[in-house]
């Protein structure tokens, strides 16, 4: 019975072709029973080739494409494509109309779950094209067909640590194609996805679910949640691209929603960890001897290395027994014996001797940064009060309410937290600078040094150089791009944009009356009372005198900075916050110059640092520069060094003598080479 009936659908079949004026050259395919042609398939695809994609007409042996043909009526159909003979085939449910030019739909799917003549199973990882706009003629026999078919979604993956799992919610993903209808569904909800051993997750083809909010979720144990919402372009149609996974190192912007208590501040248990806040140095997710971000951790008696049972003056390392007997980091002759150390040694650096290199205790001004360029919340986690301390690039840490220790009591524990600082209070030699806060409040502060305190450390990655015995720090500054110049009088101009390609560094301070004296063997300042004043009245050419010099004494290569690079380092670098001066809207804070100097140049940071930690780029003194002196171009400039001849040469960053005007980011001034001021020193740059 069934070959009789399959005897009479072929001969039905091909009594219609015989009568028809529309398919009489079409062929009946005796296994799938559909009608047959050859196909001319002039239709190249536009694939993702990372950010390029290439349109071909090459095609792989088997390829298969789907076809909806709109002439007189729908007609279904796919086509397959044989490479040795460079021929396609097309199949179809009914005839179609031939001798005229009509419209086509045509699909082709890359990774599909499963296919079958009537329906193709996709996934997330699947990539669909389309044209919807084609045109074929059947005529003689062939089927003649003209289309370019392009990406229908945008493609992306995720980058990561290697073995990461994680739940991801917000796109939508095509799931099922109809080869009847030619309809295509849709899915969408949460998926999983792993980062490979290449650092990244397979391709995801999709769009997004809400293409208002156009806010995607990453979720997973212990980090907790984090949304983000994206610009429309990066799943445009046809775009490929990547996406950084968040990690309480780094957040990439992404915004934290939830948490799985203390995987909130830290990607796992390997502690300790370095969080970066924008902030110039990284701090540490956790206190020295704590074993989670919420452990309170040890005490520690400022410049002591070890925990102990009492903390007073009777104990403490650096006193005779009194607060009046100080034998170490002394300014004034009345409470001890003065050697003026304002900062601790490393050797004396609770965070250094118990974590090791590059650990250290964060300075005052890397204590105030954090106060006053982060959001602080109080909250609790797991049972612990304390704050969170949000920075502007979404990252974060906790600090717990931990209290303090004096003489064998611990006091106020879970209501108050004190962070040393590693900064000696000058004005009062007993005291040194440490972070406060309650519930309430959160500010820098001073108190006695024998007092047992939280230490939170910072990741110091700082380049120390020590030339004749005299050290100093250079400050890492990633390349990036910027606005360069501004608007106001005596900026440069016209603004216009500066891409550094490479990383460099740069002075943490000024160059200081030590290290010019220890490499120059002289001293030709007009402000003499300290060694840590910026040294003053070098002339440009006395400046190439003196790196030639530092140069062969250390077998480094210094040189002044290129004026792109002061400005880039001065606004903050890639962490800038946009301010008026070097590191603040308030200039002083930062700043020394005509309005608070009293006429005179000050120790080098003693004012609040950059964004990058960097000290003194508004103020103090004016410093010299590589470049010579002409007007900028309103074109976009890579690693620009300015022209190659000139009159003058540039100085920048306002001093002592100069007014708020001169101490923006953006002004420059110049002078001759061979001219020295008592307001002009120099800066280092490598």
């Amino acid at each position: 019975m069934k070959t009789f009936l399959k005897s009479l659908l072929l001969a039905t079949l091909a009594l219609l072709i015989a009568c028809s004026d529309v398919s009489d050259e079409l062929n009946i395919d005796n296994k799938s029973s559909k009608l047959t042609a050859e196909l001319r398939f002039d239709c190249g695809i536009e694939r993702f080739e990372a950010q390029t994609r290439a349109t071909t007409s090459s095609w792989d042996d088997g390829a298969k494409v789907y076809i909806q043909f709109l002439g007189n009526n729908r007609v279904s159909g796919y086509a397959t494509y044989k490479k040795s003979t460079g021929v396609w085939t097309v199949y179809l449910d009914d005839a179609i109309t031939q001798g005229q030019t009509s419209t086509c739909e045509v699909y082709y799917f890359e990774n599909p779950a499963s296919s079958s003549s009537s329906n193709v199973t996709l996934s997330a990882e699947s990539a669909v094209y389309a044209d919807k706009a084609a045109t074929y003629l059947y005529q003689n026999g062939i089927v003649t067909l003209q289309g370019h078919l392009k990406p229908q979604t945008g493609r992306v993956r995720f980058k990561g640590a290697a073995g990461y799992t994680f739940m991801l919610k917000g796109l939508k993903w095509y799931s099922v194609y109809n080869a009847s209808s030619g309809s295509l569904s849709q899915n969408s909800g949460q998926m999983g996805l792993t980062i490979g051993s290449d650092g990244y997750t397979q391709y995801v083809y999709a769009s997004y679910e809400n293409s208002s909010t156009r806010q995607l979720t990453i979720s997973s144990a212990p980090q907790g949640s984090y949304d983000k919402s994206f610009s429309s372009s990066v799943l445009a149609a046809g775009k490929s691209g990547y996406i950084n996974v968040p990690t309480l190192d780094n957040r990439y912007g992404w915004t934290l929603t939830g948490t799985n208590t203390e995987g909130l501040y830290c990607p796992d248990s390997n502690h300790p960890h370095a969080i970066d806040l924008g902030i110039g140095v990284k701090f540490a997710c956790c206190n020295v001897g704590a074993d989670s971000p919420t452990g309170y951790g040890n005490y520690y008696a400022w410049g002591e290395t070890s925990t102990k049972s009492q903390y007073d003056w009777g104990t403490y390392k650096w006193c005779n027994g009194t607060q009046n007997s100080i034998t170490k980091y002394c300014t004034q002759s009345s409470y001890g014996t003065v050697d003026n150390k304002t900062t601790l040694e490393l050797t004396d650096d609770a965070a250094r001797a118990n974590w090791g290199s590059p650990w250290r205790m964060p300075t005052d001004g890397e204590l105030y940064n954090l106060n006053t360029r982060c959001t602080w919340t109080w909250v609790t986690v797991d049972g612990i009060n304390g704050y969170r301390v949000t920075a502007a690039n979404g990252n974060s840490i906790f600090l717990p309410a931990a209290g303090y220790r004096y003489d064998t009591y611990l006091n106020y524990v879970g209501s108050t937290g004190y962070y040393w600082s590693s900064s000696l209070f000058s004005g009062l030699s007993y005291h040194a600078r440490y972070l406060y806060f309650d519930s309430s409040d959160h500010s820098m502060n001073h108190y006695y040094r024998c007092y047992g305190r939280s230490v939170r450390p910072v990741y110091d990655e700082r380049l120390t150089i020590t030339a004749n015995g005299v050290s100093f720090n250079m400050i890492k500054v990633e390349g990036g791009t910027f606005q360069m110049g501004g608007n106001g009088e005596y900026d440069g101009y016209p603004i216009h944009q500066v891409t550094l390609t490479n990383d460099y560094y740069i002075g943490e301070t000024e160059v200081t009356q030590k290290l010019w004296t220890t490499v120059m063997g002289s001293n030709p300042s007009d402000f003499k009372n300290s060694d840590q004043l910026p040294v003053e009245n070098v002339s440009w050419n006395d400046c190439q005198t003196f790196i030639s010099k530092l140069n062969t004494l250390t077998g480094r290569t210094f040189r002044l900075p290129t004026e792109a690079e002061w400005e880039f380092a001065a606004r903050g670098g890639n962490a800038s916050g946009g301010y008026t001066y070097s590191g603040s809207n308030t200039i002083g804070d930062v700043a020394w110059y005509t309005s608070n100097s009293s006429s005179k140049t000050h120790e080098v940071a003693t004012k609040v640092p950059n964004e990058l930690g960097i000290y003194d780029m508004s103020g103090n003194v004016f410093e010299w520069c590589q470049d010579w002196s002409s007007d900028y171009s309103s074109s976009a400039q890579t690693n620009p060094t300015g022209p190659t001849s000139g009159s003058y040469r540039v100085y920048r960053g306002g001093g002592w003598y100069g007014n708020d005007n001169n101490c923006r980011v953006a002004f420059r001034s110049r002078r001759g080479a061979s001219e020295t001021l008592n307001f002009l020193g120099l800066r280092l740059a490598l």
